[in-house]
């Protein structure tokens, strides 16, 4: 089956169709997972403020996290995943990863307010993190 990624532009009926393609193919993960909790901020839209949640696990190609808000199915995100830098010189030193992704799933997990995420990554960049603005909205190409 080929799944043909849509454009930022399309609207949300190609957006849904291309989702749920994604969710049919039967072999979603295509990479190996990494069982991982990193933080994990979302925004949608223009929104300033971002979700934060919790990775569950992460792949080259997508993660799954967990949050206090659910997306639809096929809805774009901007992301930032938080990790540690391992520089000795800087032990509280941390690198970010800021993505473009699209919502593949989202579960209701048992706890109360809390939703499961599945996100394809499909495009990102990485750098260190400027403490100075840690919940700075960010930009992707």
């Amino acid at each position: 089956m080929t799944v043909n990624s849509p454009e930022q532009g399309q609207d949300q009926s190609e957006r849904l169709e291309f989702a749920q393609q994604l969710s049919a193919t039967a072999d979603r993960r295509r990479r190996n997972r990494v069982p991982l909790q990193l933080r994990v901020r979302l925004y949608s839209g223009e929104q300033d403020e971002p979700i934060v949640g919790t990775t569950r696990n992460i792949s080259s190609d997508g993660f799954y996290c967990v949050t206090s808000k659910s997306f639809g199915l096929g809805q774009w995100l901007d992301c930032a995943i938080e990790y540690p830098a391992y520089d000795a010189r800087e032990p509280d030193r941390k690198l970010l990863m800021a993505c473009k992704v699209i919502v593949v799933r989202t579960v209701a997990e048992e706890t109360p307010a809390c939703y499961g995420v599945a996100c394809r990554i499909e495009n990102f960049e990485c750098r260190f993190l400027d403490s100075s603005r840690p919940s700075a909205k960010l930009a992707v190409k």
